[in-house]
C-alpha cells in the first residue's frame, strides 16, 4: 500500500483562472510557467503535504514538518505573510469553500475551519483521522475519515452542514480507506478506497453505494472529474490513470504512457490533464493517451498539484 503522505490529494476550486503549475515536492513547492517545464520560482523551508489557493490567488501550504502548520503566501510570493498554527496538527490535506474559508484536515481528530484572512480557528469539525475533504453544490462538507493509518472498520465519510459543526449524514457501507473524494454537478459522490480497491459511487443523499467501479482499479489514490463529467482515477499500484464515461463502470480508456505510481491529478482551464508521478509530472492534451510534456526538473516525490498565479 502506498504511504498516506504520498497519496494526499489537494482540492482546488479556483484553478480555472490561474495558469502557473505548483508542485508540492518532498521539501519544496516548485512553480512552473504555463505549458512549460521551466522553473519560475521555488518555495523552500516546508515539507508540503497539500496545496490550495483561494479565489484571490493566496496560497496555503500544509506543512507537516514538526507539529505542523499552514504558511500563507500572497499571490506570487515565496515568503509567507503569516502562518496558521492554532489547532493545526500534522495537516493532511486542505480545501477552500466557495466563500474562501480554509479547511485543514489534521492528522488525528479534526478539520479546522478558518475565515478568509484569519489565523484564528473559526470552528472545528470533529473527525478522527480525516484524510480527504470535498464539497457539494450547497457547500456541505464531506470528510473521508479513516479508522487509523491503514483504514479498516470504523472508517466513514461524514457529511457536515455548511457553516456548521452539525453532522447530516454518515456513510459507512463501502468505506474502508477513503483516500480521495469527488462530487459531480448532481452531487453524486465518488470515493476512492485504497483498502477495498474500488471507487464507490453514491447518489445524492445515499448512504449505500449505487454502484462500485472495480474494472481497471488497482490502488486508487485520487479521483477527479473533468468538465464533461468523465471520471479519472489514479491507480497507484497499477501505474495507470483509468477514465470512465458518466455512469460507466468500465474504462473508456486507460492511460499508462508516462505513468509511474501516480499520486495526484489536476485539470487546467483548457482540459489538459496533469499527473504527478514519482519523479515526473506528465501533462496530457484533452483525450490524449501519451503526454505532450514531461516535467522532470525540480520534481522529487510530488504529492500535490495546484494551479496558481
Amino acid at each position: 500500500m502506498p504511504s498516506l503522505r504520498a497519496t494526499a490529494p489537494s482540492l482546488i476550486r479556483h484553478s480555472a483562472s490561474f495558469n502557473n503549475l505548483y508542485v508540492a515536492n518532498a521539501s519544496t513547492v516548485t512553480v512552473y510557467a504555463p505549458g512549460s517545464g521551466s522553473v519560475l520560482r521555488k518555495i523552500v523551508g516546508v515539507r508540503p503535504s497539500a496545496l490550495v489557493f483561494d479565489s484571490s490567488g493566496t496560497l496555503y501550504v500544509a506543512n507537516d514538518a514538526g507539529k505542523g502548520s499552514v504558511p500563507v503566501y500572497p499571490a506570487g510570493a515565496t515568503m509567507p505573510s503569516r502562518t496558521i498554527t492554532q489547532k493545526v496538527s500534522v495537516p493532511r490535506t486542505l480545501a477552500v469553500d466557495s466563500a474562501d474559508n480554509l479547511y485543514v484536515a489534521n492528522g488525528y481528530f479534526s478539520v479546522g475551519v478558518y475565515a478568509p484572512g484569519s489565523s484564528t480557528l473559526l470552528r472545528a469539525l470533529k473527525s478522527f483521522y480525516p484524510i480527504s475533504v470535498a464539497f457539494d453544490t450547497a457547500d456541505d462538507v464531506y470528510v473521508g475519515r479513516s479508522s487509523g493509518p491503514y483504514g479498516g472498520v470504523g472508517s466513514r465519510v461524514v457529511v457536515f452542514a455548511h457553516g456548521s459543526t452539525g453532522i447530516v449524514a454518515k456513510i459507512a457501507v463501502g468505506v474502508s480507506d477513503p483516500q480521495s473524494l469527488a462530487l459531480d454537478a448532481k452531487d453524486t459522490l465518488y470515493v476512492a478506497d485504497t483498502n477495498l480497491n474500488v471507487v464507490a459511487v453514491y447518489s445524492n443523499g445515499a448512504t449505500k453505494p449505487q454502484r462500485e467501479i472495480k474494472n481497471g482499479i488497482s490502488g486508487p489514490v485520487a479521483v477527479r472529474l473533468d468538465a464533461s463529467g468523465n471520471l479519472y482515477v489514479a491507480n497507484n499500484v497499477a501505474s495507470t490513470v483509468t477514465v470512465y464515461a458518466p455512469g460507466a463502470s468500465k474504462p473508456l480508456r486507460t492511460i499508462s504512457s508516462g505513468i509511474t505510481a501516480p499520486t495526484a491529478l489536476l485539470f487546467d482551464g483548457s482540459g489538459a490533464l496533469y499527473v504527478a508521478n514519482r519523479k515526473m509530472v506528465a501533462v496530457y492534451a484533452p483525450g490524449a493517451a501519451s503526454p505532450k510534456l514531461k516535467i522532470r526538473t525540480g520534481i522529487d516525490l510530488p504529492v500535490a498539484l495546484a494551479l496558481g498565479p
